[in-house]
């Protein structure tokens, strides 16, 4: 008489999910989530390299004709502008959060992840991510200010006016909205993977709802001014790290959702 067994669940690759530990579970999605470099990596940075290249031709052009009318008798007012550019990287890990809930829940479900792992592995990605290009920003303002400018007087990764200039604020001010964007991308994707477009017609009406209503609200209260002091009093950073409360209502809302969610094709 043989001894009974215990049957035990395997994944794809022939391996048991619950009795690998927990950093293994959670590696094992950060490598579904980064399998494609050119997504996560290439295409954004050379995107970055693009629009900043344009910027600088255009400072050129404006401060070339600038001397000519200086030489020619005018005036010469040259400013430090901080022309925003580089919220483009914002944006884009906006939708690279989309696709890494929307793309991969299927396939990490087929692979024997559990929805559990999969949520906890996607918003580990999501602060990697956020870590990195904030690392790189913050980085490349303080050669921005170095080379004054990029040589052309042009403010493209830190704006001095708001303190952003300098390696620490630059580097907690793009961490958080990043991370901000992120969460809210994949969210809104856990919605769409959990409810499909039923979901989305729903949110997005509640959303504006939301929106509508508190506007409403502040201003038959007439509280513009108060809603105007509180940020100025805040500041930048200050702002920038009550978005944590938006953060992390988007984080809990996409772990939730996910972990209801069905895979479909």
């Amino acid at each position: 008489m043989t001894a009974p067994t215990t049957p035990v669940t395997t994944d794809a690759r022939g391996g048991a999910p619950a009795s690998r530990p927990l950093t293994t579970r959670i590696a094992a999605i950060l490598r579904l989530q980064t399998a494609n470099v050119a997504n996560i990596l290439v295409w954004p940075l050379a995107v970055l390299v693009f629009i900043l290249f344009i910027n600088v031709a255009i400072s050129e052009i404006i401060q070339q004709a600038t001397t000519n009318a200086a030489e020619a008798g005018g005036e010469a007012d040259i400013t430090i502008t901080f022309n925003g550019g580089v919220a483009f990287l914002y944006i884009y890990m906006l939708i690279i959060a989309v696709q890494a809930v929307y793309l991969s829940f299927s396939l990490a479900l087929g692979w024997g992840a559990t929805r559990r792992d999969f949520a906890v592995g996607t918003l580990t990605f999501f602060v990697l991510m956020s870590a990195a290009y904030a690392l790189l920003i913050a980085t490349l303002a303080q050669v921005e200010q170095a080379t004054s400018g990029w040589g052309r007087e042009l403010r493209f990764f830190g704006d001095p006016s708001l303190g952003l200039d300098e390696f620490a604020p630059a580097l907690l001010f793009s961490f958080l909205i990043l991370l901000l964007f992120m969460s809210v991308g994949g969210a809104v994707a856990s919605v769409y993977v959990r409810w499909r477009a039923t979901g989305m017609y729903v949110f997005w009406a509640g959303l504006a709802i939301i929106v509508v209503g508190a506007a409403a609200l502040i201003g038959y209260t007439d509280n513009w001014g108060t809603v105007g002091q509180f940020f100025a009093d805040a500041g930048v950073l200050g702002t920038a790290l009550w978005t944590l409360v938006l953060t992390a209502t988007a984080t809990l809302a996409l772990y939730l959702v996910l972990r209801w969610a069905t895979p479909r094709d």
